[in-house]
C-alpha cells in the first residue's frame, strides 16, 4: 500500500490496554480510549515538532457497500495525513482512536464498484530506529495501573530476565528484546501450567504474535508505554521514548506463506538509524 515499501509493517491495528479476561487470570489486550476524532488534511502545514519526517504515498482499493467505516492503514502511530483523493469521487473522512488506529468513513453516496484511495502521509524518522535513553523507569510518565494479578506475575517474569522497576529504560528494552527475539518456531507448544501469559513468555516458542503479547504485558507492568501492533501478516511492538516518540521494535517470527504484491515496483524504506537493540539470539538460562 505504501511507497517506499514498508512490508510487512503496514500498521493496521494497535492495542494499548492490558486487562484481565473473564477468567480473572489471563491478560488480554484492548484499547484504552476507543473514541475517534477526525484526522485533518495538513497539506504543506509544518509538523508540530522538529523531529525529522519522511514522506510516503499510499494507494488502496476499498469497497464501502457493506461497511461505511473501514480500517485504514498507516505507516506509524504519529503519521500525519497530508492529502487524500478518491476515484470515483466519494466524500470520506479519516478518523483516529486513542491507540492511533485509523479508519476511513464514507460520508455520502457510495458506488457499487471499489473506490481507489490515494493519499500522502509522513512518519517521524525515529519511529524506525532511535537510541534508547538510560532513563530510570520510575521517571517515565504515569500510565493506568494494571490489575495486581497481572502486575505481580509480569514483574516476577521480568526479574527472571534481570529487569525490575529500578532498571533504566535502555536496559529493560534490551533484555526484553533479546529474550523475545530468541524465540523459535515450533510445532510443539510450550508447557501448559494453566498460566497463558507466563507459559508463553517463558516457553521460548512462538510466532510474532506470541512474542509481541509477552513483551507488551511485561513492559506495561514495568511502567513502559508499549503497544501491540498487527496487520494480516505480522505483529510487532511500539514503545514510547521520552522526547523521541514511538519506536517500532520488530521481534521477528513473521507469518510465512504470505506474499506482498507489487513490492518489486517500489524501493523499500531504509531506516536512517540502525536497530540498536540486541539481535543476538539468546534463550533465557543459556
Amino acid at each position: 500500500a505504501f511507497n517506499p515499501a514498508i512490508a510487512p509493517f503496514r500498521r493496521l491495528t494497535g492495542f494499548d490496554a492490558v486487562r484481565l479476561d473473564v477468567d480473572g487470570k489471563t491478560p488480554v489486550l484492548g484499547i484504552l480510549d476507543a473514541r475517534r476524532r477526525v484526522v485533518p488534511l495538513e497539506g504543506t502545514t509544518p509538523a508540530p515538532d522538529r523531529r525529522p519526517r519522511d514522506r510516503f504515498t499510499g494507494q488502496l482499493d476499498l469497497s464501502f457497500r457493506e461497511q461505511r467505516v473501514l480500517p485504514f492503514p498507516a505507516v506509524s502511530p504519529e503519521s500525519r495525513l497530508l492529502s487524500l483523493s478518491t476515484e470515483p469521487s466519494v466524500r470520506v473522512q479519516v478518523e483516529r482512536d486513542g491507540a492511533d488506529n485509523l479508519f476511513i468513513r464514507a460520508l455520502g453516496a457510495v458506488p457499487d464498484e471499489p473506490v481507489r484511495v490515494r493519499w500522502e502521509t509522513d512518519a517521524p524518522r525515529a519511529y524506525f530506529g532511535a537510541e534508547v535513553p538510560r532513563l530510570p523507569l520510575r521517571e517515565l510518565r504515569d500510565l493506568p495501573k494494571l490489575e495486581p494479578a497481572i502486575t505481580r506475575r509480569a514483574l516476577r517474569f521480568a526479574a527472571e530476565l534481570g529487569v525490575t522497576t529500578r532498571s533504566d529504560l535502555r536496559h529493560a528494552l534490551a533484555k526484553l528484546t533479546e529474550h523475545f527475539r530468541g524465540f523459535v518456531e515450533s510445532s510443539e507448544p510450550p508447557a501448559n501450567t494453566g498460566d497463558l501469559f507466563l507459559d508463553l513468555s517463558r516457553g521460548g516458542k512462538g510466532l510474532c504474535r506470541h512474542r509481541a503479547y509477552g513483551f507488551v504485558v511485561t513492559a506495561r507492568a514495568l511502567g513502559i508505554r508499549a503497544r501491540y501492533v498487527q496487520n494480516e501478516a505480522h505483529s510487532w511492538v511500539e514503545v514510547e521514548l521520552p522526547d523521541t516518540g514511538f519506536l517500532r521494535i520488530d521481534l521477528g517470527g513473521a507469518t510465512h506463506g504470505l506474499t506482498a504484491h507489487d513490492t518489486h515496483e517500489r524501493a523499500s524504506y531504509v531506516p536512517a538509524q540502525p536497530d540498536t537493540l540486541p539481535r543476538r539470539m539468546k534463550r533465557m538460562g543459556s
